[in-house]
C-alpha cells in the first residue's frame, strides 16, 4: 500500500457511500491523514461528515481543497 489513502465520492450513490464509509475509515486508521474526495456536494459532505460525528472521529475541510475531507487521526 504506497500512498496515502484516498477514498473517492465520486461516481457512488449517497446510500452506498454511508454503507462504506465508516468501515473503509477504520480500515485504513493507521495510515492517516485520510482524504475523502467529496467534490462540491454539500449533501455528500453531510453525509461523511454525519457519519464521522456519529462515531466520534474528528473530520475538517481541506484549506486547499473544499471538495476534499481530511480525518487526521482515528
Amino acid at each position: 500500500m504506497k500512498g496515502k489513502p484516498i477514498y473517492d465520492c465520486h461516481q457512488k450513490r449517497r446510500d452506498e457511500v454511508k454503507d462504506e464509509i465508516l468501515n473503509w475509515i477504520y480500515l485504513n486508521q493507521h495510515r492517516t491523514p485520510l482524504e475523502i474526495i467529496t467534490g462540491n456536494s454539500e449533501g455528500m459532505k453531510g453525509i461523511v461528515k454525519g457519519v464521522c460525528k456519529e462515531n466520534g472521529i474528528l473530520i475538517r475541510e481541506s484549506w486547499i481543497n473544499g471538495g476534499v475531507l481530511i480525518i487526521d487521526k482515528v
